[in-house]
């Protein structure tokens, strides 16, 4: 009989042991009380330095309303890949909670979601993420007046999302990936706006991509990027698409000389880190005036980085692409599907087996066409500034560079809907369908019934119908992920 107890007091006790942790939700308001538990709207804490003071779990949710400005937001902890740390803000501020700023140095597979920060100090950052940040998701955030919106500041802060985030009114970088800075920083949707506002300096851009590797800007906006560039890189390659430039010098500012779209003015070709990068630029709307430059190096490396512009399916207007000096020479370019409104292309001669592909392009009020393959009809832009003319569909070529093919599918930012891709930013398709992300020439796509999709969506059951498109590095699936609905479907 002792024997019978002591057994099923050992499955009890294993059981316990063994048994699943149920996630906490607590909640912060501007009403509440430190001396309170915060797990409910009735008892919630008051300070965001009691919030910092608690070591948070897997799956636990921190729910804020108000206003949190007696410190800046630490580490909550680490979640796990299933189950990330969820911080989420509501207020009366477009729906966001106020707070000074997000300060991660520690911190894994975490969610911070509706808040909207500013900083007054000097050198004042709403976002600054240095030591060891991994897998955390920024969405719907508003970082305004302050002296940069996002910081990253060492090589261990890798595979961060933004996704929906408004960046305005910076006196210098809207984000700046400094020197240190860790791989795979995405940027998906939103804006950066109004950066540079305190020249001269080197860092008044959009964004300062001067380390890391990786990184995807997709469907952004970038405006009045007036003091530098929109996106200037220094180190590392980099995916740009889907995105809108425009607006360099709104009325009542000025554009500083040396400012514009996107430049390239490539460090320390010495460094690996420097060498057989490749800038993907395409499926993106540049409404000038403004340019896109590749520049001298600023280097103390080798003259010839093995490096290539791939330019595909874009369309500029009153835009120079300027590939004619700097170090252009030692550059491969391709230049293929863009519709050329009122702009210009200049192309330096490059040294012996250096690429030059400028084909399948249209060219409008652009000079002289240049390459082969080339339509010069009016393109007939809509108030979207998408190409509508009928001779500019179905016009381009299938492989817009080496490790890219475009396909007959219109789920793929690289696919198309006729028999060859249509020139410009957009494809003309008969129904509606959200693209997904592409990544470069390393793409995999799967059809998946996984429950767990990194960093993005969680399922509470296997679905079917879906697509996804997505980043590898040593096997693992990365954030900056967009599932394509294929058919209707139910999704938390």
């Amino acid at each position: 009989m002792v024997t019978n107890k002591l057994f099923y007091s050992a499955l009890i006790g294993a059981a316990l042991l063994f048994a699943p942790v149920e996630a906490t939700t607590y909640y912060v308001s501007s009403s509440g009380g430190d001396s309170n538990d915060g797990r409910s709207p009735d008892r919630p804490w008051k300070t965001m330095a009691k919030v910092n003071s608690m070591t948070f779990a897997s799956d636990d949710t921190v729910r804020f309303n108000g206003t949190f400005t007696d410190a800046t937001m630490g580490d909550p902890g680490s979640g796990t890949q299933s189950a990330p740390i969820v911080f989420i803000g509501e207020g009366s501020l477009n729906g966001r909670a106020r707070l000074s700023a997000i300060n991660l140095s520690n911190t894994r597979y975490a969610v911070f979601k509706n808040f909207d920060a500013s900083s007054s100090g000097n050198y004042a950052t709403p976002v600054q993420l240095g030591g060891t940040v991994s897998f955390v998701r920024f969405e719907n955030l508003y970082l305004h007046t302050a002296y940069e919106g996002v910081t990253v500041s060492a090589a261990t802060v890798t595979d961060v999302t933004f996704i929906n985030t408004l960046i305005d009114s910076m006196r210098a970088d809207g984000i700046l990936l400094n020197d240190n800075a860790g791989d795979r920083f995405s940027f998906i949707g939103g804006s950066i706006r109004n950066t540079g506002l305190n020249p001269p300096s080197w860092n008044t851009h959009g964004c300062y991509a001067s380390g890391g590797h990786g990184h995807i800007f997709d469907g952004v906006t970038f405006a009045n990027n007036a003091s530098g560039w929109s996106v200037s890189m220094r180190r590392g390659d980099m995916t740009i698409r889907r995105c809108h430039f425009g607006d360099l010098a709104p009325a009542g500012s000025t554009a500083r000389a040396g400012s514009g779209f996107i430049n390239n003015n490539n460090e320390d070709e010495g460094n690996a880190d420097s060498r057989n990068l490749t800038y993907w630029i395409y499926r993106n709307v540049f409404a000038g005036p403004g340019d896109i430059y590749q520049s001298t190096n600023n280097d103390v490396g080798i003259d010839d980085p093995g490096n290539h512009w791939v330019v595909f399916n874009n369309t500029f207007i009153n835009t120079s692409v300027n590939f004619g000096g700097g170090t252009s020479q030692y550059y491969d370019f391709y230049v293929r599907n863009n519709a050329f409104v009122g702009s210009s292309l200049s192309l330096k001669a490059g040294v012996s087996g250096k690429v030059r592909e400028v084909s399948n392009n249209g060219w409008w009020n652009s000079g002289s066409a240049q390459g082969a393959s080339n339509v010069t009809t009016d393109p007939q832009l809509d108030a979207q500034k998408e190409v509508t003319a009928v001779g500019y569909r179905d016009k381009g070529v299938v492989n817009p560079a080496p490790g890219v093919t475009m396909v007959p599918d219109n789920s793929n930012p690289l696919g198309f809907a006729g028999t060859a891709p249509d020139i410009g930013a957009s494809e003309y398709v008969s129904t509606t369908q959200t693209s997904l992300l592409w990544a470069g020439p390393n793409t995999s796509l799967l059809s998946t019934t996984n429950a767990v999709i990194t960093g993005m969506k969680r399922f509470s059951a296997p679905q079917t119908g879906f697509d996804i498109k997505g980043r590898y590095a040593t096997g693992r699936m990365l954030p900056g992920l967009l599932i394509v609905k294929k058919a209707a479907q139910s999704d938390q």
